[in-house]
């Protein structure tokens, strides 16, 4: 599995950041905390080694070992045959900043910032430490003098120590050399062998060679060590009066002897230049076309032929020392590769959007003589460029956006940047040309092209190329005036992602809240709704592909979720008809390796069929057969997230990925197969780089669920509180390994939620019971009979069963279709949901969505839990401080005073029971209040600043504080202000986009009820039925007849569907299994095949009972056609008698039967241990 890369740039000021391996050839030099291993033929990439968790300083090859040094404090030894790491050690106390190996010896020396110098024995471990100079060990320089190992030593401070080290011993100062004014960066001895005879030079064999050192006081000083005296001074030629002083006082000053001519000197400059010194008459020679920016370091490979050489400019050069020109030319990546496109016009085009301000333009495969040829456009960037795209029709121009928000054009033939007046306000995500848009008074009809581009603040823009400097069209104002009703009922989202059909006939628009929209251009009608994902959207891609294939209106979706969707907008039943549409859950394929975020997406027609790609922040690339959804390839090369990718448009299977190791590699398909990767479960999902949905921005994670303190399921008793908080049992707070972790972390994690039984009420209520919540809310705020409603609901049910028995020839049992069973999988979800519906019963957390009565007894319920928690001395202020604020809000100020008393101890509490108790304040008090209140919310201490709000009769600013605790803002709401204020809806309908973004989509459906919106009732249904299984679908369509909706009908149709698919799937297998067993003959296999019917029957069993089952990560449509296609090879197979077939095709299938229970979806009582919205992620 070998791969070729655009490699990163080598860390910068550093005497010894490359090396050059002798022995084998190979060239190596240090990125980041990488070391990258080229060969020195043509600087190709061989190998890399990551080992450091800090910068690489300094790298020494000697023989097959190199060596590297940290700012980790580390030293490690590396066998570059072998490719693995041997040893290293961790004697350093500060950073390690130069290294050398002794001469013919597997003997390391290093020197770290504090002037330590350890010699260390790679092969016994045996180490000496010894300190000559306080001062930072710059660089070292080893060679033998009298059989006895030296080490020249560079300082920061300007000193040069040369010394004898050894094993047994301090290090010898044997001579010190003071001259250099300024720190020294490059040591190095005049080599000791002569190039004729291949024999030691018998003048240095006993005595000492000459020392060459530069400074950055400007000198390159020549030393006759044994005497101490300089014998040359090399003064750099003067600099030129036009380069500016930041300019000048770039230089990095490294030396290099010649292995040719014991009488030159190979030297840097200013400004990249390189100098070949005569030391006899101090005269220079200055090679041309090299560097623009400071050299670091020189290596000369072993016989002279080829000197290769690293800059701040950020390229590897490789020179001709004959000619004194470059060979070969290696432009290394400076920063993040956020973005990748081939030209169509010119295939061997590659654009490559960087972090270091830069888009490079590599000519891949355009150069036989230059792999890496390629050219740096930077001119006008000001900020990073994270998107860019080729125009369609004209050749050599880019669209770009960058970080900072701006957006333009770049011609690469004329060098010209033309950025656009308009901007976005935040990074720029995406960028794509278009044909043409709706115009209205904005942009003329007949503008031929449009940039699109969609920024970080969560608007889609379409800006004129031929006028920079006009205002960009809002793209949402075209929308709403082409979809009046749509748009008045969905939410405000962040639009995240935007991408254009090849053929400009739709524009996709992705959202943070996951949902997708495509519209029709030019009139941006609406055709295609979906809200399938649970996570930000970050790529859309179109497939495009020629009219009237089945791929040219496949549209790709990537998510924070990990999932990837490929929806078919040519298949009719997925496309909007009304004006008000209901968003569909499923898709064509949906496709899950990734187990974190998905960064990019790329697509692939070839004569092989359809393939897509997908990046990840699980630093993995996938490639995928769509048509099978299986599967092809995983890339595992790169070091970091891979952000980028794209497919080469002259071979088939040869792909580029970008990523934030600032690698750009080029790898093929076929030599990377498929290997499943370990489910890493952690909270962080990589670096989110989409916007949040506007609730996030003002709610922080001290909400809801921060840290919940709740009981055992028996526990509520011994407090004293009544189980039933109505007429009848609530269900219990939460199950008992729910319990258990919220006490384990409990202890560790502190925090101050107001409202532990509540909010563990909220997270662990199963659906069941919030799908029948929901109907009881939209009894209690729009009216009606919900039980009169259900029973409508059946009687429609029972018809349209009918009806299809009737056509298709089926018998119908008991009111349940065949194969029909009980739960998830099918047609009793009318009866539990009936039978609740019956029920009057009240949960804690349904306390928060009452009136001020209820909400009054939830504090009370509150306020009782926190006193009787506070069962230690060392936690009874703590339990007091979380019911203090209660006791405020329902104006409990003799309790508050009362409990104040009984305390010796002198805190903040009791400075504010001092301010509340005046009778009158005086406008001093009232703006200290104030004062101190804005200062506790800065602080984080948002009960006490809502409580000194409070005291001033601030509620709005006391809500406001609370806003970002969620439930507490809602209950002040419910406490202090009127019932029909216009915030409480603002509140319900934030607390429910944030609930929906968590995946708590009952939750979020009892909320957005609750805000009594003119859209909240299509926000509700939609976010009910976005499980897309039958329970939910079912509580929709049910919700939908009781609220005389007018989508119920439709919303019934997608629930008999979902039955249908499931119960065709069973159906299907049974005659597979069965035909498998008729087919055979032998007792092995028959067995085998029973064990097959065996699983897949309790897989369909389970589904059905599971309350967990969402569908979102297997597409049954999918599933089926592939356990088909394993079915079929299975027959083959028995057929043959070829038994080992049999079995490797009967695991296949048993693979394949959906699961639902490895996929838990958060929200169910039976799944949910966590006790943090956070942790609810996936």
């Amino acid at each position: 599995m070998s791969f070729q890369l655009l490699p990163p740039s080598p860390n910068w000021y550093s005497s010894r950041i490359s090396t050059i391996s002798q022995d084998l050839g190979l060239f190596i030099y240090a990125s980041r905390n990488v070391l990258f291993v080229l060969d020195t033929t043509g600087l190709q990439y061989v190998h890399s080694f990551i080992g450091h968790r800090d910068r690489i300083n300094a790298v020494s090859a000697q023989g097959s070992l190199c060596a590297s040094a940290s700012a980790d404090r580390t030293v490690k030894c590396w066998d570059l045959v072998a490719k693995v790491l041997l040893e290293g050690h961790e004697l350093h106390r500060n950073e390690v900043q130069s290294l050398t190996w002794l001469v013919d010896k597997n003997i390391l020396v290093s020197g770290d910032k504090s002037g330590q110098i350890i010699v260390w024995d790679s092969a016994t471990k045996k180490h000496h430490r010894s300190t000559i100079l306080l001062s930072a060990a710059y660089c070292l320089a080893a060679t033998i003098s009298s059989s006895k190992d030296i080490v020249a030593i560079g300082y920061q401070n300007g000193s040069i120590v040369v010394a004898e080290v050894s094993l047994d011993m301090d290090a010898v100062v044997l001579y010190r050399l003071e001259a250099h004014e300024d720190e020294i960066h490059g040591l190095a001895w005049q080599p000791c062998f002569s190039v004729q005879d291949g024999t030691k030079d018998k003048e240095t064999i006993s005595q000492f060679s000459l020392l060459a050192s530069g400074s950055r006081d400007k000198t390159i000083r020549i030393w006759d060590v044994a005497s101490e005296i300089t014998i040359k001074t090399l003064a750099l030629p003067k600099a030129k009066n036009f380069w500016t002083e930041q300019q000048k006082s770039r230089l990095w000053l490294t030396v290099a002897w010649s292995v040719t001519n014991r009488n030159q000197l190979i030297s840097s400059s200013y400004m990249g230049d390189m100098l070949l010194w005569n030391t006899r008459d101090a005269k220079a020679q200055k090679f041309s076309d090299g560097h623009s920016r400071c050299i670091f370091n020189i290596c000369i490979t072993g016989n002279g032929s080829k000197i290769i050489t690293i800059s701040m400019d950020r390229q590897i050069i490789m020179w001709d020392p004959r000619a004194r020109k470059p060979s070969l030319t290696v432009g290394t990546l400076g920063g993040f590769v956020h973005s990748l496109d081939v030209c169509d016009l010119d295939p061997r085009r590659i654009a490559i959007g960087l972090g270091d301000n830069t888009i490079r333009i590599w000519n891949y495969g355009g150069n036989a003589d230059n792999f890496y040829d390629s050219m740096v456009l930077w001119k006008g960037m000001k900020g990073k460029v994270t998107c860019l795209k080729w125009h369609p029709s004209q050749e050599g121009v880019l669209a770009y956006g960058t970080d900072s928000g701006s957006i333009g054009l770049f011609d690469v033939h004329a060098d010209k940047n033309t950025a656009f007046k308009p901007y976005h306000k935040g990074k720029v995500y995406s960028i794509d040309w278009g044909l043409r848009v709706s115009a209205g008074a904005e942009l003329q009809e007949r503008v031929a092209w449009v940039v699109y581009s969609c920024g970080g603040e969560g608007v889609v823009y379409a800006s004129d190329p031929e006028n920079p400097t006009k205002a960009s069209v809002d793209v949402r104002e075209a929308i709403e005036r082409r979809n009046p009703v749509w748009e008045k009922s969905s939410k405000l989202t962040k639009r995240s992602e935007v991408t254009v059909h090849p053929r400009g006939e739709y524009v996709a628009i992705g959202s943070a809240d996951g949902s997708i929209e495509v519209h029709a251009l030019p009139e941006y009608k609406l055709v295609y709704w979906f809200n399938g994902h649970r996570g930000c959207i970050n790529r859309l891609r179109w497939c495009g592909g020629s009219d009237g294939t089945p791929s040219s209106l496949w549209l790709a979706s990537g998510s924070e979720d990990g999932l990837v969707c490929v929806h078919d907008l040519g298949n009719a039943e997925n496309l909007v008809s009304i004006e008000l549409p209901i968003p569909i859950s499923t898709c064509f394929r949906s496709l899950k390796a990734h187990n974190k975020g998905i960064t990019d997406l790329g697509w692939k027609l070839s004569g092989s069929g359809v393939r897509l790609a997908s990046t990840s922040y699980d630093d993995t690339a996938v490639v995928w057969d769509v048509p099978q959804g299986a599967p092809m390839a995983r890339f595992r090369g790169h070091q970091g997230h891979v952000l980028s990718i794209v497919w080469s448009l002259l071979e088939d299977d040869l792909v580029f990925t970008g990523g934030d190791d600032s690698m750009l590699c080029v790898w093929r398909v076929g030599e990377w197969p498929y290997v499943k990767i370990a489910d890493k479960t952690t909270k962080a999902q990589g670096q989110a780089r989409k916007p949040v949905e506007p609730l996030l921005d003002a709610i922080s994670s001290e909400s809801v669920g921060d840290n919940l303190v709740a009981a055992e399921p028996n526990h509520r008793a011994s407090l004293g509180l009544p189980t039933p908080v109505a007429s009848l049992p609530s269900a219990p707070i939460t199950s008992s390994a729910m319990a258990k972790k919220l006490q384990q972390r409990s202890s560790k994690k502190i925090k101050s939620n107001l409202f532990p039984l509540s909010t563990a009420s909220f997270l662990t209520e199963p659906r069941r019971n919030l799908q029948k919540q929901c109907l009881g809310l939209a009894a209690k705020f729009y009216g009606g009979d919900a039980a009169i409603a259900l029973e409508e609901m059946e009687r429609v049910v029972e018809e349209r069963k009918e009806k299809m028995g009737k056509e298709e020839g089926t018998s119908k049992g008991n009111g349940k279709e065949d194969g029909a069973g009980d739960g998830e999988g099918g047609g009793n979800e009318k009866e539990i949901i009936a039978e609740q519906a019956d029920e009057n019963v009240t949960t804690v957390g349904d306390l928060i969505f009452g009136n001020k009565v209820e909400v009054r007894k939830l504090i009370e319920m509150e306020v009782e839990n926190h006193s009787t928690m506070a069962s230690s001395a060392a936690t009874v202020n703590l339990a007091y401080s979380f019911a203090l604020p209660l006791d405020v809000w329902r104006s409990n100020l003799s309790g508050v005073i009362a409990q104040a008393m009984k305390s010796n101890d002198v805190d903040l509490q009791d400075w504010i029971t001092l301010a509340l108790s005046p009778s009158a304040g005086r406008d001093v008090w009232f703006n200290l209040m104030r004062h101190q209140a804005e200062k506790l919310a800065a602080s984080g201490d948002y009960h006490t600043s809502a409580m000194c709000f409070l005291a001033i009769s601030e509620v709005y600013d006391a809500v406001e504080v609370y806003r970002k605790a969620e439930m507490e803002a809602i209950a002040l709401v419910k406490l202090r202000l009127p019932p029909d204020d216009s915030i409480l809806a603002e509140l319900y309908t934030e607390w429910a986009m944030q609930c929906e973004s968590r995946g708590l989509f009952e939750q979020a459906a009892k909320c957005y009820l609750s805000a009594q919106t003119p859209t909240s009732i299509q926000h509700a249904l939609n976010v009910l039925a976005r499980r897309n299984d039958p329970s939910a679908l079912y509580a929709a369509a049910c919700l939908a007849k009781f609220l005389k909706d007018p989508s119920a009908d439709e919303r019934m149709a997608r629930y008999e569907g979902e039955m249908k698919k499931r119960k065709e799937w069973e159906e299907a297998m049974n005659e597979h299994i069965n035909a498998l067993a008729a087919g055979s003959g032998d007792e092995a296999r028959n067995e085998t095949v029973a064990q097959t019917q065996e699983v897949v029957g309790s897989k369909v069993t389970n589904e059905r009972e599971s309350e967990v089952g969402d569908g979102s990560e297997n597409d049954i449509t999918d599933i089926t056609m592939r356990m088909e296609s394993d079915v079929g090879r299975g027959s083959e197979a028995i057929v043959q008698g070829d038994s080992e077939d049999v079995k490797a095709v009967t695991d296949s299938v048993i693979a394949r039967a959906p699961d639902v229970e490895s996929a838990p979806v958060p929200g169910n009582d039976t799944t949910l241990q966590c006790n943090d919205l956070n942790d609810i992620d996936q």
